[in-house]
């Protein structure tokens, strides 16, 4: 289909399932499951400390209840012992299983799922639900998330299979929304771990794409204990004068260099990276089809081996 339909209320849910969501489709029932992990028992602000399951879980209840307008047969809340689950129903091949189709095609996991074409064509208020409904799920903002001159962030996590993501989540951010993206950590060797001393893999883990929390601010979450968090960390940037005009990432190559690693090779790593090397996290965004680095050419003289 050349055009997708989308409202506020589509475009959240589909902020949520490409973030942590399965789509199981079976003969007569298809059924979403949305995983809202607990990432921290318990998160920190300014002088607030949250339970986590408790808040989350309270938060969730206005969410089945949006979910719940856009017309599904059922749609649940089930919380477990790591996260809580948004479990949704309908009728495969019905109206709104097709709809879905549509934005995320044959796609059914996270390590899949691409930030939906319509996504990028629809209104500003559209773009801002779908990261609001992404964020919901997978972003998170605490104390400890500061940067080293102390401006606390948001993290917006994206999981490790998923290298395609990040740039569009990114893109989405800078080009569309106005939020300007202080920078992505990649589960990549060369960013998690560029000294070469992890043997344990601990670099393969999620992607992360850091914004400050002053900025991020003009975005913001629906789960009320994250909301609250992000304006007790968006105003202590304010009242120290840790904020300055953030530049938009340009892309530029890093002059820096780092040791080649062994795990440059490492399966987990997508075909078209494994087995190079990289100075710096601008270099993958390019490798990766960041539109703002096209005018720097071809990346691989910065990235080969």
């Amino acid at each position: 289909m050349d055009y997708c339909y989308v409202d506020n209320d589509l475009a959240y849910l589909l902020g949520a399932i490409v973030a942590r969501g399965e789509i199981f489709r079976e003969n007569s029932i298809t059924r979403i499951i949305i995983h809202y992990p607990f990432r921290n028992l318990e998160v920190e602000g300014i002088n607030t400390v949250i339970n986590v399951p408790e808040k989350l879980s309270l938060g969730l209840d206005k969410i089945v209840k949006r979910f719940n307008e856009l017309g599904f047969d059922r749609v649940q809340k089930e919380p477990l012992e790591s996260e809580v689950q948004i479990i949704i129903e309908m009728k495969t091949g019905g109206i709104v299983d097709r709809v879905l189709k549509c934005h995320l095609g044959d796609a059914t996991s996270h390590a899949e799922f691409h930030v939906p074409r319509a996504i990028f064509q629809a209104t500003d208020v559209n773009k801002l639900e779908f990261m609001r409904g992404y964020a919901d799920v997978a972003g998170h903002v605490r104390k400890s998330n500061a940067y080293k001159n102390g401006r606390h962030r948001v993290y917006i996590d994206v999981l490790n299979p998923n290298w395609h993501l990040p740039v569009e989540l990114c893109q989405l951010l800078q080009d569309h929304l106005k939020v300007p993206v202080q920078t992505i950590t990649w589960g990549h060797p060369n960013i998690r771990d560029p000294r070469g001393k992890d043997r344990e893999g601990a670099w393969a883990r999620e992607h992360q794409i850091k914004v400050f929390a002053d900025e991020y601010e003009r975005i913001g979450f629906y789960i009320d204990y994250k909301m609250d968090v992000l304006h007790q960390l968006a105003e202590y940037n304010r009242t120290h004068n840790l904020v300055s005009n953030l530049k938009f990432c340009d892309c530029e190559p890093s002059k820096k260099t780092k040791p080649p690693h062994p795990a440059e090779n490492d399966l987990r790593l997508p075909d078209n990276i494994r087995g190079m090397h990289f100075n710096s996290y601008r270099e993958i965004c390019r490798v990766m089809g960041c539109p703002r680095c096209r005018k720097w050419g071809d990346v691989t003289k910065y990235v080969q081996p």
